[in-house]
């Protein structure tokens, strides 16, 4: 982050209500940067297409980047949990989300199809 802010890089981002950006926007104001100026395509999947394709640097997930076989640097790490009311426990949807979850073509496709 140092690095592109010292030498001023044109960075694709995201739409500013994306925590992503909110993400970014506070590492640049970080390491002493006044702010952004925003190229917004829709999409982490599209950030990192536009810096496969040749920018510099973008503002997208992990998995997106990976994709793309990009270079990667997390600002923020989110972790995600689903959690199912016991209520539900044996209701035959709980079953099919918690086999469709642990899938490993699920997984694939979550990362690699652009779900993220």
């Amino acid at each position: 982050m140092a690095e592109l802010c010292e030498r001023r890089v044109r960075v694709v981002q995201r739409e500013a209500g994306a925590s992503s950006q909110k993400a970014f926007v506070a590492a640049v104001v970080a390491h002493g940067g006044l702010g952004c100026r925003a190229r917004c395509p829709p999409g982490i999947c599209r950030v990192a297409r536009q810096v496969a394709d040749g920018a510099a640097a973008g503002v997208t997930m992990e998995p997106a980047a990976l994709s793309r076989d990009l270079a990667f640097e997390a600002l923020e790490e989110h972790v995600v949990e689903v959690w199912i009311d016991e209520r539900w426990r044996e209701h035959p949807g709980a079953d099919a989300l918690i086999g469709l979850l642990r899938l490993q073509t699920f997984k694939t496709r979550l990362v690699l199809g652009g779900w993220i």
